[in-house]
């Protein structure tokens, strides 16, 4: 008896030792928060693991990702989309993208989604057009389709606007909810299944703790940084610049494929697909088996050929951008600076698309 009391005294003071450290890590991180970055690799705001295996933000309520940043604040409406509730009397641009369009840091009227809404309403009328942000830190091509899958008829947009990133094409490999169904064609097929592992990440991610600690965050950050940390180029850091795949052209295969599943979407519900880059692949460096450049690099003969509206403001964005810091410091997402940037190299070309 004494040893077994001896082994419960032994575990209940291991676990309050444990919840003491925890509650003293989360006092001080809390209190330090100003000085630690913000879990950019959950976009700095609180996000939900869906069954079908991507990241979505919540339908509802608001969020303040810098507490020393009072005007910066995410706004949530259905379905899941960040600052724009749907005027159902507006023609709908649905916005698909990861962080940088999202505006991750930024306050709304400072993110280039929103300068293309104001510059809209200038040209066109107030809301004649609505541009409706779906964009979510971390996502890519297979997250954009499974988005539109799961969400697209319930907004039934005029326009599908996918801004293109730089690591767009690696993350659709890795999130592994697409594959191709053949060696020989650009048919897909659905791999992803809830599995168990999935359904407890999808309970871990979705609890409270996990949404609402300051230190669980944090050690998130660091973990993910070492994991996908971005590679720096003249300055300029974008995500997936170090991306290598022994079969990239497999890669670029299954964007291809993503791609035209998207736009076999569009044409059934009588929407428009538009596919412009946020310039940022302007600073790739040299690696022949990185299959986001690759991508890239093929993207205006394929959209041209599957007569899918495509521009690369890349050349634009460099040129504007030289001289400029234009990203956060420490951080690879586009500062108010980069976000002007992006809305003024795109906008021209996006007015003759909605003119049509």
């Amino acid at each position: 008896m004494p040893k077994k009391l001896n082994t419960f005294f032994n575990i209940a003071l291991l676990i309050v030792s444990f919840v003491f450290a925890f509650l003293v890590g989360e006092i001080t991180t809390r209190y330090l928060g100003a000085w630690f970055p913000t879990d950019v690799h959950m976009n700095g705001s609180p996000l939900l693991f869906s069954e079908s295996g991507y990241w979505l933000h919540p339908n509802s309520g608001s969020y303040q990702p810098l507490p020393q940043h009072r005007e910066i604040q995410y706004h949530y409406y259905f379905p899941h989309l960040r600052d724009t509730p749907i005027i159902p009397s507006a023609k709908h641009l649905l916005v698909l993208g990861d962080s940088f369009t999202f505006g991750h840091s930024l306050p709304w009227q400072s993110t280039y989604v929103a300068k293309l809404q104001e510059k809209a309403n200038e040209v066109f009328g107030k809301n004649k057009f609505q541009f409706l942000n779906a964009a979510t830190g971390g996502w890519g091509a297979a997250d954009y389709l499974k988005y539109l899958e799961d969400f697209g008829e319930k907004i039934n947009p005029k326009f599908i606007l996918i801004f293109l990133n730089t690591d767009d094409i690696a993350r659709a490999v890795e999130r592994d909810i697409y594959r191709l169904a053949d060696d020989h064609s650009l048919a897909l097929s659905e791999n992803f299944h809830p599995l168990v592992p999935v359904s407890f990440k999808t309970k871990l991610y979705n609890s409270w703790v996990f949404q609402h600690s300051a230190l669980i965050h944090l050690m998130h950050y660091c973990i993910a940084c070492v994991m996908h940390h971005g590679e720096q180029q003249h300055g300029v850091i974008i995500p997936g610049n170090d991306r290598m795949m022994d079969n990239p052209k497999d890669a670029v295969r299954l964007g291809e494929a993503i791609f035209l599943k998207i736009n076999a979407w569009c044409k059934r519900h009588d929407s428009k697909l538009i596919v412009v880059t946020t310039g940022f692949n302007a600073f790739y460096h040299n690696n022949e088996n990185n299959p986001n450049k690759i991508f890239f690099s093929k993207a205006p003969g394929f959209f041209k050929k599957e007569n899918i509206a495509f521009y690369d403001i890349a050349p634009s964005f460099k040129l504007e951008s030289q001289g400029k810091n234009f990203q956060i410091p420490g951080d690879q997402h586009p500062n108010s600076i980069g976000a002007d940037i992006v809305f003024q190299t795109s906008w021209p070309w996006l007015q003759k698309q909605l003119s049509i």
